[in-house]
């Protein structure tokens, strides 16, 4: 449900008193006017963040059943040991079987008092057990914690460091590469861990020959390898295709990239080669007006790779060329995202 300053009649100011009032007598409404029987619905009312509408939700690394588990003969689920989550300036661990909570790891050892900040994004690899953590801080400047879990005991503490960022993604179906965008909203970094380079760039010999690599303290991996975006991007999502970036621009489109160096030709720019955001000959997905894209999460079926995509106007399901399999939207859930239960005003 959403409160139009419109709908409410009122002197002056709108104030909080004013939506709580009227989340009430709607809430009591639905409740057929009852007074004796206690209340089944309880209106939330929120104040809406529009460049943050996930501000109010947990940091987490979901955890998905597979695709018609509910269907199969044999549904044995394996849990996971621990489920991931940020709080504060730590990496959180919630142990599945005792219900437990502890830190994972210290992701800053300490930030002055007069900065704010707070967690935006936790991308997890469990592929290359590498986290990735976008942090926000006052000053619209953004940092990416990259902690690379160290699984030999005799060569001491796992480590972490930080690159300027305000978003990130895994590419390729092993995960041995990930982007992260730049402020500028068009700059790209794609880094690769020891090993790891894609298939496609394992193809192509001009790969990394004119880019100087740098190991960062974060284990031995290498880059950055430059890139640069034709337009301005809001968001990349990691993919299971092989050197494959999605990317999305707010109220505009979602669109594939392939991140191939070598392929540079006369689309070369100082700051390494156009990606191009042209959908003209290349498939993608139109977005409405104002609809964000929150969060995309694949997964692999006997047909191919499936994306799902959740917006603040719809919930989609995609192939891996962007066809649009499946999708599911309401004009009377005003809610943001729009599957929540949230009450937000104007």
């Amino acid at each position: 449900m959403r409160f139009e300053t419109g709908q409410i009649p009122f002197h002056g100011h709108l104030t909080i008193s004013d939506i709580a009032r009227k989340a009430f007598l709607y809430s009591h409404f639905m409740e057929g006017h009852a007074k004796i029987s206690p209340i089944s619905r309880l209106p939330l009312v929120t104040v809406l963040d529009t460049k943050h509408h996930l501000k109010d939700f947990p940091v987490y690394v979901p955890f998905h059943l597979e695709l018609n588990f509910f269907n199969k003969a044999n549904r044995v689920l394996h849990y996971p040991a621990r489920a991931f989550y940020v709080d504060g300036l730590n990496l959180m661990a919630h142990s599945l079987s005792s219900g437990s909570d502890s830190i994972y790891r210290k992701l800053y050892n300490s930030i002055p008092r007069s900065v704010e900040y707070r967690a935006k994004h936790l991308i997890h690899s469990k592929k290359q057990r590498l986290f990735l953590v976008v942090y926000e801080f006052s000053g619209a400047t953004n940092e990416v914690v990259f902690y690379w879990e160290n699984t030999d005991v005799q060569s001491g503490n796992s480590k972490s460091s930080t690159v300027k960022g305000r978003d990130a993604a895994f590419i390729g179906p092993n995960e041995n590469q990930f982007a992260i965008l730049d402020d500028d909203m068009t700059g790209l970094a794609v880094y690769t861990v020891p090993g790891g380079a894609s298939q496609a760039a394992k193809d192509n010999d001009k790969v990394f020959e004119e880019n100087q690599h740098v190991e960062t303290t974060a284990g031995s991996i290498h880059g950055p390898t430059p890139f640069t975006f034709e337009t301005e991007v809001d968001r990349i999502f990691s993919t299971p295709l092989d050197s494959t970036l999605m990317f999305a621009s707010h109220g505009n489109q979602i669109g594939l990239v392939k991140l191939i160096e070598g392929y540079r030709l006369t689309t070369s720019a100082p700051n390494g080669p156009y990606v191009s955001t042209n959908s003209e000959g290349k498939k993608s997905i139109k977005l409405k007006r104002n609809e964000i894209v929150l969060q995309v999460h694949w997964q692999e079926t006997l047909r191919g790779y499936v994306a799902g995509i959740l917006t603040t106007q719809r919930v989609l399901i995609v192939s891996s060329t962007l066809d649009i399999l499946a999708g599911t939207s309401t004009n009377f859930d005003k809610g943001l995202p729009s599957i929540s239960f949230e009450i937000v005003s104007l």
